[in-house]
């Protein structure tokens, strides 16, 4: 998001456009409502931090496990097209199965509850006889993403699953950045590995980085931006894409790949993050987007965290909030995606509620006639 604040400052200096307020407006207010969740959850772990109640969330580490070795499997068994071993074809799988990519998609927040309670556990002196199952979840979440051929989204995850735990535990920070450095070298040489010329490889892990953190960087020019919005519908349609399930027209291509093959020629298996202020500079002009979206992005962590605490998980839903604004913000896409499933779970759990406070309200009522 800072990144995202500096473009738009530096862009409309170098060349005034109303284009560039307009995203600066909505990194600004990106940043500032997942700052607010981000310390309040920071804040409540700190004050509940002698209160966590560590077994109980044994099962859900055991079942990200779980979750990983059917990725590592999968990209195993379809390695010629799909992750690190595959032959010119890393994503040809994920685009084919739409169940595996929703696997993918949905597997992200779970996988840093999973990591946080694993390292949590790791410091703490107690349950020392369980240690193995939390460092096997560790593990298999770097295996499982260094074989689907990602760049680095297992260090990402552990790294934002460290920021939970500090206002836990007194931490030697020095000697987590060293574990942490360590371990990015590490997954970096094995990933570089399979490469076939290791200097392109390191080249493009920079550069992709580079290119992925803000679409804006490529939309600085009017024209490359008008070029890609002559071929896109309604930003609301094209934010939620599966909507062309039913009959809605929308890109051809997902509008980061349309970003990449406008302005860098590059194929459209490639692209950046669809993220929320960069599709500002598309739609300068749709304010009801500006305010609309961060809104019901609000509304469905709200869901999402009170699904967590039906659950019995208030502690992953406490961590859920900051994780899944800000992953929404990043990847419009990757929000819309979830906007039905936790719709549909939100509903199917009040009706459940409902049925249960109903049948005791009338079993209390026969007892007491």
């Amino acid at each position: 998001m800072l990144f995202g604040i500096y473009f738009c400052i530096n862009g409309y200096v170098e060349r005034p456009d109303g284009r560039l307020i307009t995203s600066l407006l909505g990194e600004i207010v990106s940043l500032c409502i997942w700052l607010y969740f981000a310390i309040t959850a920071l804040n409540w772990l700190q004050a509940k931090r002698w209160n966590f109640p560590a077994g109980r969330y044994d099962t859900f580490v055991l079942l990200m496990s779980c979750v990983y070795l059917t990725l590592i499997l999968v990209n195993l068994f379809n390695a010629d097209t799909s992750g690190l071993l595959s032959k010119g074809g890393k994503l040809d799988f994920y685009r084919e199965n739409d169940w595996y990519r929703r696997l993918v998609t949905f597997s992200y927040v779970p996988s840093v509850f999973a990591t946080f309670h694993s390292v949590y556990m790791l410091l703490s002196p107690v349950n020392t006889r369980r240690k193995g199952i939390y460092l096997s979840n560790i593990f298999l979440m770097f295996l499982s993403s260094l074989l689907s051929g990602s760049k680095g989204s297992a260090i990402l995850v552990l790294s934002i699953s460290m920021c939970f735990v500090f206002p836990m535990k007194r931490i030697n920070v020095a000697k987590i950045g060293f574990a942490l450095a360590a371990g990015a070298s590490m997954y970096s040489v094995l990933f570089l590995l399979f490469t076939s010329d290791p200097l392109v490889g390191i080249f493009d892990l920079f550069h992709r980085f580079y290119l992925s953190i803000d679409m804006s960087i490529l939309l600085q020019d009017r024209g490359a931006a008008m070029s890609i919005a002559d071929r896109l519908n309604d930003v609301w349609i094209e934010a939620f894409r599966n909507s062309a399930a039913l009959g809605a027209r929308v890109a051809s291509s997902p509008i980061g790949s349309l970003v990449y093959e406008a302005t860098i020629n590059a194929p459209v298996i490639t692209g950046a993050n669809c993220r929320f202020a960069s599709l500002l500079l598309i739609y300068p002009d749709r304010f009801d987007f500006l305010i609309g979206y961060p809104a019901l992005v609000v509304i469905i962590t709200t869901l999402l965290c009170n699904i967590l605490r039906t659950l019995q998980l208030s502690w992953f839903s406490v961590i859920a909030a900051p994780i899944f604004i800000f992953q929404s913000f990043q990847d419009v896409y990757w929000f819309t995606t979830h906007v039905l499933p936790i719709v549909i779970i939100s509903i199917l759990l009040f009706i459940a509620k409902a049925s249960t406070s109903a049948s005791f309200t009338n079993n209390t009522y026969a007892e007491s006639t």
